[in-house]
């Protein structure tokens, strides 16, 4: 590619990461997490709406959906969905529903032994992820999608990921997930934000605050 060629490249990924960046963000009752509002009477589909995170990554080749499983959650639905059926014991740990979608050409894009995680907590400590072993087993299924080069197939998977330690979920936390098969120069991580409210008291008003920060990327794999 020549030089020109990829001045234009980077420039188009810039401008699509613009307006990816600048579009509106839907609002979410975070408050679920700390326990503020309660689940009992939400339906399963409106505790997904609130808690789950939608990011795309590299032009769109990998869309992952990620949610904070919650006990009540847990209890409620363990019959109806078959994943939530074998999931480790939650007191001990922290767990997320993780969905991936793969328009790569790699065959292995959307297997969870290709994905690396981790999570920073409210106390600024990082805390190692790792899918169960039942998610590691699993092979994506596909479906059949036209293109511009005629059908071609894409993949999906959807897995149990965990922390090793719990993981306060009243404030703020972060995870970030790394595929492994991304085209270089493309971005190769991506970030889900939990902005969970809390409230403190300044000059004798309690007021509510949102933390955010950002974690470092992976040096590599």
């Amino acid at each position: 590619m020549s030089y020109t060629k990829q001045i234009i490249f980077i420039t188009c990924l810039f401008i699509l990461s613009s307006c990816s960046f600048y579009q509106s963000k839907p609002q979410r009752n975070y408050e679920l997490l700390s326990g503020t509002i309660e689940a009992k009477n939400l339906s399963k589909k409106e505790i997904e709406k609130n808690l789950q995170i939608h990011r795309s990554l590299a032009l769109n080749t990998f869309q992952v959906k990620v949610m904070p499983l919650i006990q009540i959650y847990i209890e409620r639905f363990k019959g109806i969905d078959k994943i939530l059926q074998n999931i480790p014991n939650t007191t001990d740990k922290t767990c997320f529903i993780t969905e991936i979608n793969s328009d790569s050409s790699h065959p292995l894009a959307a297997d969870f032994n290709t994905w690396k995680a981790e999570i920073l907590d409210a106390e600024d400590d990082y805390i190692h992820m790792e899918w169960t072993k039942d998610s590691l087993a699993l092979r994506p299924s596909f479906s059949t999608i036209p293109s511009y080069h005629g059908p071609k197939k894409r993949y999906h998977n959807r897995g149990i990921l965990c922390a090793v330690d719990k993981i306060v979920t009243s404030r703020y936390f972060q995870l970030k997930l790394s595929p492994k098969h991304v085209q270089w120069p493309l971005k190769d991580d991506m970030l889900f934000d939990w902005r969970v409210p809390y409230k403190v008291i300044e000059n004798g008003l309690e007021i509510t605050k949102r933390k955010k920060k950002k974690i470092q990327r992976y040096k590599g794999w």
